[in-house]
């Protein structure tokens, strides 16, 4: 025989999960409940399956020391789930002695739209942030025109340099701000203009209650379908240059403010079914477009376009949401001076 070595023993073979018929892929025991990108969990191994998911995702995220986090809470399907989510989280670490807290403190922002939108049941939506026992900020849309940063501009051409510049256009004599705000969305064209200006508004708004709390981070309730949506919709209208700061992961506002997304990992469905089975109240949010044709806005028709297209490819919205964590912005995007406008 000859002295060859010994061939080194051979690594075991990975396993593969097994699946049983018409049984949760979990358990294995239970009936399915839901279909999850064609993943079927019974009810119970979803729920908990939908806060690993979250609480993994959020423990990989670099927060300063020290740094608090506002929660932007609309009272819609997404954010509500977001703030039972990012509570219960916050919660947890309490259970453990050496354990830090993932947040080094909670505040609620939230958006009164009723001047614009009278059926927003802003009593429950208030009612569902005062259960978590977290500070909640309160901002009217009418507030805008209290900020520093101006809503209502005339642009001038600088005759020193060619630069475009703007000035402000101060309040009409006894005009009120509800009255103000009114003005400003009749005076927009199209749907599709009132919910581009809904949105900057909601934007300075959110940053202005931050950093007036101290808060470093902003927590958006956006969800993968949310962010495929607005992806197609800012892309069609010629704004992809945008798309890391609008529907990134994280992103930063005005240089300062980090922006993150931890709804983004789920889709709208999984955001329902969450809701129903832990029992968390959420709000009906009227939009511009709600109840009116898809063809109304683009923002309606791309939301059109991207549910039907994921209703028969189920991959659909999680690719492009890939396909978007891989954008990052230009480094003049990350040092240019704000917008005067938005």
């Amino acid at each position: 025989m000859c002295d060859a070595p010994a061939m080194p023993a051979a690594a075991p073979a990975r396993t593969r999960r097994t699946l049983v018929p018409n049984k949760c892929v979990k358990c294995k025991s239970a009936q399915p409940r839901v279909a999850v990108r064609q993943i079927r969990y019974c009810k119970a191994c979803f729920v908990q399956a939908s806060v690993t998911k979250f609480r993994t995702a959020q423990s990989k995220v670099h927060r300063p020391v020290g740094t608090k986090t506002m929660v932007a809470f609309s009272g819609g399907a997404a954010s509500s789930a977001m703030l039972r989510l990012v509570v219960d989280f916050q919660n947890a670490w309490r259970k453990g002695t050496d354990a830090e807290p993932p947040y080094a403190g909670l505040v609620i922002g939230h958006v009164d739209e009723s001047a614009l939108f009278p059926d927003v049941p802003e009593d429950a939506i208030r009612a569902e942030a005062a259960k978590t026992g977290l500070v909640c900020e309160i901002a009217t849309l009418e507030d805008a025109f209290a900020l520093d940063t101006p809503v209502l501009a005339t642009v001038a051409r600088g005759s020193d340099t060619g630069s475009v510049y703007a000035q402000l256009v101060g309040p009409a004599d006894g005009m009120s701000r509800k009255a103000r705000l009114a003005a400003l969305f009749a005076g927009l064209g199209s749907i599709t203009d009132k919910e581009d200006m809904l949105e900057i508004i909601k934007t300075a708004l959110i940053a202005d209650m931050a950093r007036r709390s101290g808060c470093g981070a902003v927590l958006m309730g956006d969800s993968a379908t949310r962010v495929a949506v607005r992806a197609m919709a800012l892309t069609s209208r010629g704004r992809g240059f945008s798309l890391p700061l609008d529907v990134g992961a994280e992103a930063q506002w005005f240089g300062r403010m980090v922006v993150q997304r931890p709804m983004r990992e789920f889709l709208a469905k999984e955001i329902a079914f969450f809701n129903r089975w832990t029992g968390q109240q959420d709000a009906t949010v009227p939009g511009f477009a709600t109840g009116l044709p898809k063809s109304v806005s683009i923002g309606r028709l791309a939301e059109a376009f991207i549910v039907e297209l994921d209703r028969d490819f189920a991959s659909t919205v999680s690719t492009v949401c890939r396909t978007l964590q891989k954008l990052e912005p230009r480094e003049e995007a990350r040092t240019a001076r704000p917008c005067t406008l938005c």
